[in-house]
This record gives C-alpha cells, sequence and structure tokens, in this order.
C-alpha cells in the first residue's frame, strides 16, 4: 500500500497522470474502503473528462462506507458543477439520519435546496448550522432568505437585522439587506 501511495505521489509529482490513476485504480482494488485514494481518483477522472467514471467510483464509495460524508459531498458538487443541481441536492438529503452531517455537508446542501426553491429544507439546515456557529452572518443570511420565502416574515425581519448587525458580509450584501428590511418595513 505505501508503495503505491509513493509512486502515486511521484507519478503526480511528475504530472504523469495516468501513471497516478493506474495505480490508484490498483490501490483500490487491494482497499476498496480507501476514502482518500478514492476521491483522488475520482477527482483525476473527472479533471481527465471523464464525469461518468469518477461518478462510478464516488457512488461506489458511497454503497461501501454510506457515513462518508465525504464522498457523497464530492459527488454531489460534481453533479452540481454539471449543472445536475436537483440530483446533487437528492443526494445530499439522502444522507444518513443516523449520522451527524457535518457544516461542509450541511452548508452546500442548504445552499443548493436554496437555489432549487425548496426553503423548508433550507431554512432546517440553516437553522441547525446556527445552533452550531451562531455568529455565521452568511449561515444566518441564508436563514432570513429562507424564512423570507417562506413567509416568516417576522422572523425574517430579526434575522435580516442580525446579519447586518454583524458587519461581516459585503456591501453588496448588506445593500440587499437593507432592501429587505425597507420592504419588511413597508409591508
Amino acid at each position: 500500500h505505501q508503495m503505491f501511495e509513493q509512486r502515486i505521489q511521484l507519478s503526480l509529482k511528475n504530472g504523469d497522470t495516468a501513471a497516478a490513476i493506474q495505480d490508484l485504480n490498483s490501490l483500490i482494488a487491494l482497499e476498496p474502503i480507501n476514502a482518500s485514494a478514492r476521491k483522488r481518483l475520482a477527482s483525476l477522472e473527472f479533471a481527465q473528462g471523464n464525469p461518468k467514471r469518477a461518478a462510478f467510483l464516488l457512488d461506489q464509495g458511497i454503497k461501501l462506507s454510506p457515513s462518508d460524508s465525504s464522498m457523497r459531498l464530492m459527488q454531489a458538487r460534481l453533479l452540481f458543477r454539471e449543472d445536475r443541481n436537483a440530483q446533487a441536492l437528492l443526494l445530499l438529503i439522502d444522507h444518513a439520519k443516523s449520522v451527524i452531517a457535518d457544516n461542509e455537508l450541511l452548508s452546500f446542501r442548504a445552499s443548493l435546496a436554496e437555489k432549487e426553491k425548496d426553503y423548508a429544507s433550507s431554512l432546517q439546515d440553516y437553522s441547525v448550522l446556527l445552533k452550531r456557529q451562531p455568529g455565521n452572518a452568511r449561515w444566518m443570511l441564508g436563514l432570513a432568505i429562507s424564512q423570507d420565502k417562506q413567509k416568516m416574515h417576522g422572523e425574517a425581519l430579526i434575522t435580516y437585522k442580525k446579519v447586518k448587525a454583524s458587519n461581516q458580509l459585503s456591501t453588496q450584501v448588506v445593500s440587499f439587506v437593507d432592501g429587505r428590511l425597507a420592504a419588511s418595513a413597508g409591508s
């Protein structure tokens, strides 16, 4: 295993992607649940213009290690890059409920749910994220938008005020928040 790792590193260092892919395939044949090798191989395959092979490798990895959120997240990101947002969101929603999702998966899932107009899901994920990191203005903004879209105007108003008070976001975002606050005050 260590020999393969050394050869893979050397191949990548020397720009020999084909040799690295070959050795990674051999390593995965020996260690099917080696998530790191599987993700590196999927990444190389995607970069080489083989998104189907990359998806297949990640799908196999998810089946072998369903609680490993990193492969699920990587596959969702590949789907997103291919403009397949609905499939990416479904893949992330299928993350085992018994396994605590990491912040990266939740954040990406919340953002995707928002893009796909699934505001109930995005609201739920942003709420979980904010319990973990209450001061994260980006997640507060996501929550405020989700609340707004769910017609929870009172809650949205409070959350938009928290976003503005955080002083963590760009002037464009603050301008958007000011617009939402003005619209809320006018309604």
